[in-house]
């Protein structure tokens, strides 16, 4: 059970990518009304800037992730592990 709760605190802490923007388009959207208190806006506006900051980190593993595919001798597209995962691999074939 508490592996669950922290599964779903992750989840609200960094949202998918689709999620983040989403939220964040509806942030906007409220913001641009104008008929928010101060403090809601504040508050509105924070937590945009934690949607925009885990988008941005999305898009970061993403790019990480592409970065992985490389071009071998031939020039043919050639699939790498991630960094780690070899050795992960490893040594779950020594085990």
């Amino acid at each position: 059970m508490a592996e669950s709760l922290d599964s779903a605190s992750r989840a609200e802490v960094s949202p998918s990518y689709e999620d983040a923007v989403s939220e964040l388009e509806a942030i906007v959207a409220r913001l641009e009304h104008g008929d928010l208190s101060l403090d809601e806006s504040m508050r509105l506006f924070e937590r945009g800037v934690g949607l925009m900051r885990a988008a941005s980190a999305r898009l970061d593993e993403a790019e990480r992730r592409i970065d992985q595919l490389t071009l071998d001798e031939a020039g043919r597209p050639v699939l790498r592990p991630m960094a780690g995962l070899q050795e992960a691999r490893s040594e779950e074939e020594r085990a």
